[in-house]
């Protein structure tokens, strides 16, 4: 029986310590890590350097663990049950607005957040539902709402009535690509993969049929050298809205 071990397993993050495990299992081991290849502790290495985006990489192993491809693979798998705490009944599209990421360099401006709630009450064309930071300042109308998921099954739950999804490069991409939703994503700019031969945004590129990757091209770079997104001008997120929703 494979055994699959992760960068963070077991809560052990020295590597020396995790090759010296290693050695001890009796068990045919696997792994991705260039280290663990270079240090001669794994059974069998899988090379991903090769595939770009995500989906292929986790064939690549699923092929290396079951000796058979299914293509490319979501990171996202719908739960059998979605939770829908919110009743939302309009005849008005719904867009859902992901404002926050794990990392700061991710997360929306309150300039970008402002000017969608600008244009969300003056075309009146929509309702927007608004995961922001609690923090964050919001004036809520008919047409611009303020939500709180408490857990990824009820996002996916208001993703799923959603007619479009505006994102950082977060999960919430890949939710809206199990669902199939057009999607607008926002990555940082020169932002290279692990294993730095591909940005981000082709990496972990949304799955969708409709999708918009907009990437930062100028301003001031953070301490890991990348463009963060709030570079990206609240001009071209909207136009990307008229694009999709043909408001």
């Amino acid at each position: 029986v494979p055994l699959w071990i992760f960068s963070s397993s077991n809560g052990i993050d020295r590597w020396d310590l995790r090759a010296n495990l290693l050695k001890q299992l009796n068990v045919w081991t696997i792994s991705c890590s260039t280290m663990a290849r270079s240090a001669n502790v794994i059974d069998q290495v899988v090379d991903l350097s090769h595939a770009v985006q995500v989906g292929e990489r986790m064939n690549i192993i699923y092929e290396a663990l079951t000796g058979k491809t299914i293509g490319c693979i979501p990171p996202f798998i719908l739960a059998d049950e979605i939770d829908d705490l919110y009743c939302i009944n309009s005849t008005l599209p719904i867009v859902y607005v992901n404002t926050i990421a794990g990392e700061a360099n991710r997360c929306m401006s309150q300039s970008q957040i402002i000017a969608l709630e600008n244009y969300f009450n003056q075309t009146r064309k929509a309702i927007a539902l608004f995961y922001v930071n609690q923090t964050t300042n919001m004036v809520e109308t008919s047409n611009v709402k303020r939500i709180l998921p408490k857990t990824i099954n009820s996002a996916a739950g208001l993703i799923s009535k959603a007619q479009l999804v505006i994102t950082p490069d977060t999960s919430i991409t890949h939710i809206a690509s199990a669902f199939n939703k057009p999607t607008i994503v926002l990555y940082c700019g020169d932002e290279m993969d692990y294993f730095q031969k591909n940005e981000m945004r082709d990496t972990w590129a949304p799955l969708a049929k409709t999708s918009i990757c907009l990437t930062s091209q100028k301003g001031i770079r953070d301490t890991h050298g990348v463009l963060p997104v709030s570079f990206i001008p609240p001009t071209q997120i909207i136009e990307s809205i008229n694009l999709i929703m043909k408001i």
